[in-house]
């Protein structure tokens, strides 16, 4: 190669990692034998891409990504620019440096004391306050310098009830959405993952199209599937088994605004958010529909779903879990043995019993609990810290 030849393939890999990349092209260290590559390079053999969208009992993800051919898992992952099968790894050769994590490490800082964690009127009455009392920043940092910290072991994230991920009433997508966009962007779209789980059939497409949008955040996965306790799971068992039916509201009603196109009414926004295996939760909520001469039971779907549970989604990279499953929160709670440190569920439709029940399960795990949102008679969330 000529010296003119090499400069211009060195202002040429210069050019296209700027353009690409908002990180630029970072040295990496690789493990001993072999060669000398960057954090955006890929050591693994490409992978031939299919287009599937396919709703089963057998494959009950409807996947509008693109997922490789010999995937197994029924779950579609997003990343901006690619589409792997979960725990498929991109760069299993590179290693993060101790200047690379000690980089993350600062910028991850900053944005929790100044944005997530600071003491502001609005924060301190926010989901966020007992997480960052509780060392969530710390364990962050933890996570982040942990050794086996790789793209096959991510940090992970789970939400469990997502519904379509960014609801003006999530009470954690917004502060994690801060964060992960502080991070350097190579790192989290390589070594953060965000799982989401929805039951709703109807609902899910959605999901799916929001994570789209926001991809460039971290490396997502969409998983369309119901949680129960383990003892519902066969042992050592992580695919979904179709085995419940779960009860939702059709698709005519807009999922943000409540606006029914059967009808032409417009009902609460939180209409499609109210869907359960308890076809009898869905039926509390017929004020809602009465109050524009409609009847609920002509909107209730039923469809058979795949469950898992919240123990075969924790890692030992997991940050933390939200679990919102409308009445059915404090059974998972009571029914999983492994969670992580960090926890939110839903108790405004636990009844008294399971409540106390799962403060006290959660107690003998050495879990401090706080109530959140109060509203009468109690709380509508508790977040429990390890």
């Amino acid at each position: 190669m000529t010296i003119k030849q090499s400069i211009f393939l060195v202002v040429g890999t210069f050019l296209f990692c700027h353009q690409y990349y908002s990180g630029g092209c970072v040295p990496v260290p690789l493990r001993e034998g072999t060669a000398t590559a960057t954090a955006t390079a890929t050591t693994a053999p490409k992978l031939r891409l299919s287009e599937q969208a396919v709703v089963t009992p057998d494959n009950p993800t409807r996947t509008t990504k693109r997922t490789t051919p010999t995937a197994a898992s029924a779950r579609t992952t997003f990343t901006a620019g690619t589409a792997n099968a979960a725990g498929t790894t991109t760069s299993s050769a590179a290693i993060l440096s101790k200047e690379t994590r000690d980089s993350v490490v600062a910028s991850m800082e900053v944005v929790m004391k100044t944005k997530v964690c600071n003491n502001s009127k609005q924060n301190r009455k926010s989901t966020w306050s007992p997480l960052c009392k509780g060392g969530i920043t710390q364990r962050l940092k933890q996570l982040i310098q942990s050794p086996s910290l790789s793209e096959s072991n991510r940090i992970r994230i789970v939400q469990i009830g997502a519904h379509t991920g960014w609801d003006e009433n999530d009470p954690f997508i917004g502060g994690m959405t801060h964060l992960l966009d502080a991070l350097p962007r190579d790192f989290r779209q390589r070594f953060v993952e965000y799982v989401f789980v929805e039951a709703s059939p109807q609902v899910f497409p959605k999901l799916e199209e929001n994570v789209q949008k926001h991809a460039h955040l971290c490396h997502f996965e969409t998983i369309n599937a119901g949680i129960m306790p383990d003892s519902h799971i066969a042992p050592n068992t992580t695919q979904p088994k179709p085995t419940l039916t779960f009860y939702s509201i059709r698709d005519t009603v807009d999922i943000h605004t409540g606006k029914d196109t059967l009808s032409g009414k417009k009902l609460p926004f939180w209409a499609t958010q109210i869907g359960s295996f308890d076809r009898g939760h869905l039926l509390k909520h017929q004020f809602a529909f009465t109050k524009k001469g409609l009847s609920l039971k002509d909107y209730i779907v039923e469809t058979p779903i795949p469950v898992l549970s919240l123990s075969g989604l924790v890692t030992d990279h997991t940050l933390f879990a939200l679990v919102d499953t409308e009445g059915f929160d404090c059974n998972i709670i009571l029914g999983t043995q492994i969670l992580p440190r960090f926890l939110m569920y839903e108790v405004l439709h636990c009844s008294k019993e399971k409540k106390e029940a799962a403060a006290k399960y959660l107690g003998s795990k050495g879990f401090t609990l706080s109530g959140q949102n109060k509203i009468p008679g109690g709380f509508e969330n508790v977040v429990a810290v390890a």
